[in-house]
């Protein structure tokens, strides 16, 4: 699957795409295919090292989008494989493949548009 990360913290320069292998859920997780992702101030924040102090570069960059559950892990209730949903604060969302807990998922009904979805 392919991924955007950053190099180094920086300007935009720094973003590059990567191919990572598809993650697998653990307890507790789902995988989401992205249909879309939010971009916004946090964002280049992040980039520009302002966020996340703990984390070194490279990594993958975003924490909110959405799209369709394609695999869930144990222990999750209420969510089913081919769900709609959107999320805030999950990092690592520049990615056509995210692990997202299944309680950070919010259901999305069928007449919100997946960029709608991952903006609000």
């Amino acid at each position: 699957m392919k991924t955007v990360i950053i190099q180094a913290h920086g300007g935009p320069e720094q973003l590059k795409l990567h191919e990572a292998s598809s993650p697998v859920p653990g307890p507790r997780e789902t995988l989401v295919k992205l249909a879309a992702a939010g971009v916004n101030f946090m964002d280049t924040g992040v980039r520009r090292g302002m966020y996340w102090p703990d984390r070194t570069p490279p990594f993958v960059v975003g924490v909110e989008g959405s799209g369709r559950i394609t695999a869930i892990g144990d222990g999750v209730s209420g969510l089913d494989v081919g769900d709609r949903v959107a999320w805030f604060y999950v990092r690592g969302s520049y990615a056509e493949e995210i692990i997202a807990p299944a309680d950070s998922l919010v259901p999305v009904p069928d007449d919100i548009d997946d960029e709608i979805a991952a903006a609000r």
